[in-house]
């Protein structure tokens, strides 16, 4: 899967996965759609309410 791909790309990739097991706290096999979903929403949610902090944005009032 990572074959062909830059160094910085592998562990960007890599970077990813290891923060979702961080989070979940689970073994990555065993990891649910659903949780995936959950988390990509997490992430999504977190990344808007930092970008919120750090300039004024109609969509974060």
């Amino acid at each position: 899967m990572l074959g062909g791909k830059t160094p910085r790309t592998r562990e960007s990739y890599l970077r990813s996965v290891r923060q979702l097991v961080d989070h979940l706290d689970k073994d990555p096999q065993a990891i649910t759609e659903r949780e995936l979903e959950d988390y990509f929403l997490f992430r999504r949610t977190e990344s808007s309410s930092r970008s919120c902090t750090w300039k004024t944005n109609e969509r974060c009032r």
